[in-house]
């Protein structure tokens, strides 16, 4: 619906644009081509934008946050569920469904001490958010089942990959009854190098009540990285968000939302 407000506002003003004097028309409609274009792309990458759909990044109760973990399972996913069970939190998983594969028993542990399992598509490609409107659909519902087919259960949330969103993203999403989750504050402990400690813990500690903090359990199919210097910023960082009244929940709790289907 954004979306195309966006496209009529922008054709009424190209229709204003007409109308003004020659020598002025065309610096005119390349700052309305500009400014679409900025919206647009704004709304493809900002994981706070909804203009192609609803997307949820924080909540309202502002004694909360919520902890996500994307692109798991991986090696250190046990770890980082061992230093949340010694403080008492419940956290949001995202997997990658090519990653499940071989360590359902992670995801199956994750789910049965209380975290909640979401999805973040099937393949996870930097070219996902090219795809075609049935492409798309298809992918994401891989991701999908092969959530649902570790833990029994057929999650509702669901992350794009890299926070990328498109008409296609829109339809899947609506097709497949699911609700998209974006983020307001990234610990930058993702990428192929090790990350600093001090650093994630000095992102996370810093975040607001309400939002929703993106972090990562694992690495996208066919790349490398080190989550050690999660788990180590992980213990450091709850017991300073806890010191601040902040609760740590998971997303379905802070929005409100049923985390399966």
């Amino acid at each position: 619906m954004r979306l195309l407000f966006l496209d009529l506002a922008t054709v009424a003003a190209v229709g204003g644009a007409l109308l003004v004097p020659e020598r002025y028309r065309l610096p005119v409609l390349v700052a309305i081509a500009t400014l679409y274009l900025v919206l647009f792309v704004r709304g493809v990458a900002s994981p706070r934008s909804s203009l192609f759909l609803p997307v949820h990044w924080r909540g309202s109760d502002r004694t909360k946050v919520a902890l996500t973990f994307d692109d798991g399972p991986g090696p250190e996913t046990r770890a980082i569920l061992a230093v949340l069970a010694e403080h008492g939190v419940k956290a949001t998983f995202f997997p990658i469904g090519a990653n499940v594969k071989g360590r359902e028993d992670v995801l199956r542990a994750a789910s049965a001490a209380g975290h909640t399992i979401g999805s973040h598509s099937f393949a996870h490609s930097r070219l996902t958010n090219f795809l075609l409107s049935a492409s798309m659909t298809a992918e994401v519902e891989r991701g999908v089942k092969e959530v649902e087919r570790a833990i029994g259960k057929r999650p509702r949330l669901y992350r794009p990959p890299v926070g990328l969103k498109s008409p296609a993203v829109t339809a899947a999403v609506k097709r497949l009854g699911l609700v998209c989750v974006g983020w307001a504050r990234k610990a930058r402990d993702g990428g192929a190098a090790k990350p600093d400690v001090a650093t994630i813990v000095s992102r996370l500690v810093k975040a607001r009540g309400g939002e929703i903090l993106l972090m990562h359990d694992g690495v996208e199919p066919g790349r490398t990285g080190d989550r050690t210097a999660t788990i180590a910023a992980l213990r450091e960082a709850i017991p300073l968000l806890k010191a601040r009244g902040l609760a740590l929940v998971t997303v379905d709790q802070l929005l409100g939302e049923k985390p399966y289907a």
